[in-house]
């Protein structure tokens, strides 16, 4: 950016202003470099994504990644334990035949 660059006057809400702020100190940068650079994301987003609402397409795809993740895992889960029990199933049976004989013994007075 240069002294040349046109200047622009904007009203903004004071929180959202103490905000950028905060950010452009994080970021170790002016209050107009850092909403220049906020800007131009933007800007970039929505030319990647092919709209305007770039940033917001992008949160739901996001979203909709992690519940198709979550369902994933959760499916991977109940397989793992279906092929687990199968490759244990001689030991499991030996287990249940255990305790049914403890179950099934009278209780001594």
């Amino acid at each position: 950016m240069s002294r040349e660059d046109p200047q622009l006057r904007v009203r903004i809400p004071a929180e959202l202003k103490e905000t950028l702020e905060q950010k452009a100190s994080e970021n170790k940068r002016t209050l107009t470099a850092e909403i220049v650079n906020r800007l131009e994301e933007t800007t970039n987003q929505d030319a990647l994504v092919g709209s305007s609402n770039g940033f917001e397409r992008i949160a739901v795809e996001y979203e909709d990644l992690c519940s198709d993740y979550e369902a994933l895992t959760a499916k991977f889960e109940r397989e793992y334990a279906i092929d687990w029990a199968d490759s244990n199933k001689d030991e499991l049976r030996s287990v249940i035949e255990k305790l049914h004989k403890l179950l099934s013994r009278p209780e001594k007075k």
